[in-house]
């Protein structure tokens, strides 16, 4: 029983320091501290088949954390002409590589870590063996995350690095990168009603995604337009890995707004994007039809967690469950 409560107790507060890691930087992007990026993505090991991760959902991960001084994709000599237009397309540097890729990205890396230039050193890959780069990088002061497949790759980079994000976890609806119109958008500095109703007004196509400080820990919505129409939408409570689609969602994206800690990205899209969006995430359309006097009903002056109590009811009894353990154990700050 000792063990087990051990356990939970270093689960909750890996977590904790997880959410925090998450939370400081939202707020630096709200405060406009945008950083210099240098991205090492690790071709071979990364965008494969089987893992269903692609370069759209690297770019747009990599976007909440700055603006992108370096960005190098690295191939080996049997990437495809397909693969190499995707990576100069998403803005990055493809650099095919004959022998071992591992050590040119690492070289390059540690290039980077003496770039006065650069703030922070991003490595989306699978493997450990650029363990050495990131204690480098943070010998130098430098910030540094790690993009992985899966939970249990690359434990020790995981243990290592500043922040650390699980790629495949987030992109539920696949969304296209389009045309950028707004990065990183401080929802508190503007009007979001003008904003959200400006999409009707002007028959926009493309969506608008929000990151935010919520209920407990980071969460994530988004809102899909066609020729001014709302169709499509969905919600995603990180920690938990629940996402809320369709009409379900949509209130809580616009309650999202009323966030103390919030941030959007504006996307434009063709309506063919928009047609495939839907086509591949059905669950996530919209059929009730907001029309642009009901959506401006739905923002509110105060952001309520009663949503996120009502999806989140199960797992938060769990969650109060090991307050209650902490308090106990005289570690109710860990709660």
């Amino acid at each position: 029983m000792i063990v087990k409560v051990y356990n939970s107790l270093i689960t909750y507060y890996k977590r904790d320091k997880m959410l925090d890691s998450f939370t400081k930087n939202l707020k630096k992007m709200i405060s406009k501290e945008e950083k210099n990026l240098a991205v090492f993505v690790d071709g071979p090991n990364i965008l494969r088949k089987e893992l269903g991760i692609n370069l759209t959902e690297i770019r747009r991960n990599v976007n909440k954390f700055g603006k992108v001084k370096v960005g190098r994709v690295f191939m080996n000599q049997y990437a495809s002409n397909k693969l190499i237009e995707a990576v100069v397309n998403q803005g990055f540097e493809s650099v095919l590589t004959v022998g071992d890729i591992d050590v040119a990205m690492a070289c390059d890396a540690v290039e980077a870590v003496y770039n006065n230039s650069v703030d922070t050193i991003i490595f989306v890959t699978r493997d450990s063996d650029f363990l050495p780069a990131i204690l480098k990088a943070k010998e130098k002061g430098k910030e540094t995350i790690v993009m992985l497949a899966e939970e249990m790759s690359a434990v020790s980079l995981k243990n290592n690095a500043d922040h650390v994000i699980v790629l495949g976890k987030w992109f539920f609806m696949n969304l296209p990168v389009g045309e950028v119109i707004s990065k990183g958008l401080n929802i508190k500095e503007i009007d979001e009603k003008k904003l959200v109703e400006s999409f009707y007004d002007k028959q926009f196509s493309g969506y608008i995604v929000l990151t935010l400080e919520g209920f407990d820990g980071l969460e994530e919505g988004a809102i899909l337009f066609k020729d001014g129409n709302l169709v499509a939408s969905f919600y995603e409570y990180d920690f938990y890995g629940i996402t809320v689609f369709g009409d379900a969602a949509v209130p809580q994206v616009f309650n999202s707004f009323a966030s103390q800690y919030v941030v959007a990205d504006v996307i434009s899209l063709t309506n063919q994007q928009v047609d495939l969006v839907t086509a591949f995430n059905d669950k996530s359309k919209v059929t009730k039809g907001f029309t642009k006097s009901e959506a401006s009903k739905l923002f509110t002056k105060k952001f309520s967690e009663e949503f996120a109590k009502k999806v989140l009811s199960e797992v938060v009894k769990k969650s109060e469950s090991k307050k209650d353990i902490f308090k106990k154990l005289g570690l109710s700050g860990l709660g």
